[in-house]
C-alpha cells in the first residue's frame, strides 16, 4: 500500500484495508458502544470523500472519547491508524508519524500477529518508504513479515503487502537479491 506524496487516496489496497477495519470493528463492537463504531465508520466515509479535515475532527474526537471511557486498545489503535491515514492523505507526514506511533504504543500489548499491530506497522513503514527513509521501514517490515509467516491465522493481503513493502524498500537500499 505504498503512497507516495501527491498520489491520490482510493487505491484498491485501502479498499482491503477498510474491510480489515470493519473486521477488527466487528470483533470489537461486543465491549464498544455502538456510538464509537459509528463514527469511527462516519470518519472512514468523509475521508473517502477527500472531507480530510471534517473527517480529522471526527477521529480526535472519536479519540478523545475513547480515552475517557474503558475500551480495549484495539478501538484506540484503529482511531489513531485512521487518523494517521487522515494526516498523510493532507500531506501532513509528521503528524502521520506521530499518529502511527501513538497507535503503536497503544497495542503495545496485542500479540505480535494481530492484524491492528500488523496495520499499523505497515502504515508507518509506507510513510518512511513515502519520505525516502527505508532503512526506517526495514527492520519493522522484517518483524512485521516474521509474524505473518509464523501466526496461526493466515493473513494472505497482509502478507502480499507487507512482502510487497519490503521489496520496495530492497530495491531502494539496492539490496536486489533481497527484493
Amino acid at each position: 500500500m505504498l503512497r507516495l506524496k501527491g498520489s491520490m487516496p482510493g487505491s484498491i489496497l485501502r479498499c482491503a484495508l477498510g474491510t480489515v477495519i470493519a473486521a477488527a470493528l466487528a470483533s470489537s463492537a461486543a465491549a464498544q458502544p455502538d456510538d464509537f463504531i459509528g463514527r469511527l465508520r462516519q470518519g472512514q466515509q468523509l475521508r473517502a470523500h477527500n472531507r480530510l479535515a471534517d473527517a480529522r475532527t471526527v477521529y480526535r474526537d472519536l479519540l478523545r472519547d475513547v480515552r475517557e471511557h474503558p475500551s480495549n486498545s484495539r478501538l484506540e489503535g484503529l482511531v489513531l491508524d485512521n487518523l494517521a491515514l487522515d494526516e498523510q492523505d493532507r500531506g501532513d507526514y509528521a503528524a502521520a508519524e506521530t499518529a502511527y506511533n501513538h497507535g503503536l504504543a497503544a497495542v503495545q500489548g496485542l500479540p505480535a500477529d494481530d492484524y491492528v499491530l500488523i496495520g499499523l506497522k505497515t502504515h508507518l513503514s509506507e510513510l518512511s518508504i513515502a519520505e525516502n527513509r527505508p532503512e526506517d521501514a526495514e527492520p519493522i517490515l522484517r518483524q512485521s513479515l516474521a509474524a505473518l509467516r509464523s501466526s496461526t491465522t493466515r493473513d494472505p493481503m497482509a502478507l502480499a503487502v507487507t512482502s510487497e513493502d519490503l521489496a520496495v524498500v530492497c530495491i531502494m537500499r539496492r539490496k536486489f537479491r533481497g527484493a
